[in-house]
């Protein structure tokens, strides 16, 4: 059975005429090794297949999925649809999932971490509700019992990476030593730091004006979701 980046590519080549590796970096503005990592996950990445599709003018949908019509139409939806409000893909964008534990992980969200696929939220509820930029999205997900009941084990994260500094009181997801950790964190009179977990088993600490620089901020969390 062809894996997910092998059926997105044979239709990349039908409806583009890219066929190499080369090409397909080449098209995408990067260089051909993450083609290659991508091919051995499985996973062809979702902004990869919304750029190509733009650049050719080809259905998103169809490019992932293989349903539907395989040229865009400006008065038909990315379905196949009468255009009545429905919205297209290309209304939303595709946050990557990393590898990642927050309390037990080995380290920031970075371009060496492994994505492991990608969820979709609308474009629209992203920049009014949220007000962030939808590159500096990543899902990660959480680990332990010291953010309970706000946050469970498993819970998915959804981290704004613009936000390397307490703005304000909130959830933050931190870098101590080498681990990452979800806080909630208060800003008090000064430039000090009260560091809370929400469970009360958990002692809350002090990070004193003189020791900020020792706490990393990953990103701000603005979303969670868990399964019922």
């Amino acid at each position: 059975m062809l894996t997910q980046f092998e059926q997105v590519w044979e239709r990349i080549k039908i409806g583009t005429g890219l066929s190499t590796q080369k090409d397909v970096a080449d098209a995408l503005s990067i260089t051909q090794p993450p083609i290659s990592d991508a091919k051995k996950r499985g996973i062809f990445p979702a902004e990869w297949a919304l750029k190509i599709a733009s650049t050719y003018n080809v259905s998103t949908d169809w490019l992932m999925t293989g349903e539907g019509s395989m040229t865009r139409d400006s008065g038909v939806s990315e379905r196949g649809s009468v255009n009545n409000g429905m919205k297209s893909r290309d209304d939303y964008i595709y946050v990557p999932r990393y590898d990642v534990q927050a309390s037990a992980g080995h380290g920031a969200i970075n371009e060496n971490e492994a994505v492991v696929d990608h969820l979709a939220f609308k474009q629209d509820w992203v920049k009014t509700k949220l007000g962030a930029d939808p590159k500096a999205l990543a899902l990660i997900t959480a680990k332990g019992d010291s953010m309970e009941p706000t946050i469970e084990e498993d819970d998915l994260l959804l981290i704004n990476t613009a936000v390397n500094e307490v703005q304000d009181d909130g959830i933050y997801c931190i870098k101590n030593d080498s681990t990452l950790q979800v806080k909630r964190i208060q800003r008090m009179m000064g430039k000090e730091l009260v560091v809370k977990s929400d469970n009360p088993a958990y002692k809350e600490f002090t990070v004193g004006e003189g020791q900020l620089d020792l706490l990393q901020v990953v990103g701000r969390v603005v979303w969670y979701g868990r399964q019922i």
